[in-house]
């Protein structure tokens, strides 16, 4: 019977290195400090999918406007079909810490998603305080695995793209200041990485990826 082994770990230059960026390990650090041992990845997998999957049914909401019955159920279903998905399954059914990266990654931008889906949903500019939690949500987001730049990069662009056509192409400070802090938080948090990458293996755009087995 062929057995599969997963490689969790890095040895680099006589250092262990784990596979995702570094923020599921800082979210498990205040726990291994007070209790003296570590969160299951099993769990934190299943805590990721769960905090996905209210973030999706909230995502729907905002979107989505309720004039019939029917259009609750239907909506019920999705939602249900979302918490269900193969991907979600997959994951916490071979909980490895490949799939904690994902599930960390798509919890955070979810995140960042809500929140753009709940200020347009109002057909508002996003204040400071909203530009500044998508900022941060796109920033955990790439700290927990860094290809999902791409997606990022889209919801950084419609946001931008969205303030600069509502405020009728004139930007004034109302809408200069969110488009600033959303950009500024995820471009700090891209040299951020760059500099943890540089410290990790000498390099700024090695991942690691040329480590894994």
């Amino acid at each position: 019977m062929m057995k599969l082994r997963l490689k969790t770990t890095w040895n680099v230059n006589g250092k262990r290195y784990l596979y995702f960026g570094p923020l599921p390990a800082l979210i498990r650090l205040p726990v291994w400090l007070l209790l003296g041992r570590g969160i299951p990845t099993g769990l934190m997998i299943v805590l990721f999918c769960a905090g996905s999957a209210v973030l999706f049914a909230l995502i729907i909401n905002e979107l989505t406007l309720v004039g019939e019955s029917s259009d609750s159920l239907l909506k019920a279903v999705f939602i249900v079909l979302f918490t269900f998905n193969g991907y979600s399954l997959f994951m916490t059914l071979i909980p490895s810490i490949h799939h904690e990266a994902f599930a960390a990654a798509m919890l955070f931008l979810m995140s960042a998603f809500y929140l753009l889906a709940k200020t347009w949903g109002r057909g508002n500019v996003p204040i400071v305080t909203t530009a500044a939690l998508i900022g941060l949500s796109l920033a955990c987001c790439l700290a927990s695995r860094a290809t999902y730049v791409f997606y990022s990069a889209v919801i950084v662009i419609v946001l931008i793209v969205g303030i600069w056509s509502r405020a009728g192409y004139v930007l004034k400070r109302k809408e200069f200041v969110p488009m600033v802090v959303i950009v500024g938080i995820v471009a700090a948090n891209v040299g951020f990485l760059l500099a943890h990458n540089y410290a990790r293996f000498g390099a700024p755009f090695d991942f690691g990826l040329k480590y894994q087995v």
